[in-house]
């Protein structure tokens, strides 16, 4: 992507008009600004990779463009401006397979759930896991989660390690308990090499579905450095392949096979 695209102010605010499909017409209404100019901008950002067409639609005789940022969110660092979706990491991230042979075995040191979207989610000392719904409590187990209409896996259980935190917290970022809005906190577990394997943890069995990557919806609700913070270590999502019983202090391990 290139940078360039997104250094213009109005670039910004046009992007952040665009996150459902919208027209051109439509954005230069809300940003108070000509059509014209905003045509010019909305392919400079089209060229940049920021923003894609998204389809068509007719009005009377004229049929006009729909456009939709590619992301959410844009990470700018060395190696240039990269889109970061809203919870909508792949499920297989190109160039990881699921690691065998590892023997570890470390524990779930807290859960989390919270009941509906955006509440401060809650401390439990145990939670029922239940296959094709989730943690018995959360948003997302009564599809009142803020992503509960996206289809998609990896929306059972979240979970990301305590060591995690204790880095961030080191890096001058600090979070409320559960304010990571992950449902699981671990310690000793390498959650990313469970990406793509089953792993039980309690009576409960799970496999590793994709990265939980930070989003703007999680900086919106703690503050904005929470996201460049968790970038490639914001935990592991996971769906539920038998449902059971999930304690503080748990074990958590791979399954042999």
């Amino acid at each position: 992507m290139d940078v360039q695209a997104l250094a213009h102010p109005l670039r910004v605010r046009i992007l952040d008009e665009l996150r459902e499909p919208v027209s051109a017409a439509e954005v230069a209404r809300r940003v108070g600004e000509r059509r014209q100019n905003v045509n010019y901008h909305l392919r400079e950002l089209e060229r940049g990779g920021a923003v894609r067409r998204a389809g068509e639609r007719r009005i009377g005789n004229f049929v006009e463009s729909l456009f939709v940022a590619s992301s959410s969110t844009f990470v700018v660092s060395a190696a240039g401006p990269t889109p970061l979706d809203d919870c909508d990491t792949p499920e297989r991230v190109a160039g990881t397979r699921p690691r065998a042979g590892t023997i570890w075995a470390g524990i779930a040191q807290s859960i989390y759930v919270a009941p509906a979207a955006e509440v401060p989610p809650r401390s439990v000392r145990a939670v029922e896991a239940v296959k094709g719904r989730g943690l018995e409590g959360d948003r997302y187990f009564s599809e009142t989660g803020t992503f509960s209409g996206r289809p998609g896996s990896g929306r059972e259980v979240t979970l990301i390690e305590s060591e995690v935190l204790a880095a961030i917290r080191a890096e001058g970022v600090e979070l409320d308990p559960g304010a990571h809005r992950r449902n699981i906190v671990t310690l000793g577990v390498p959650l990313n090499h469970l990406l793509g394997r089953n792993f039980r943890i309690g009576d409960a069995v799970l496999h590793g579905a994709r990265p939980c990557e930070p989003c703007a919806h999680l900086a919106r609700l703690t503050e904005r450095r929470t996201l460049p913070a968790l970038i490639h270590r914001g935990g592991l999502r996971a769906d539920i392949v038998r449902g059971g019983t999930v304690r503080a202090g748990d074990e958590i391990a791979p399954c042999r096979s």
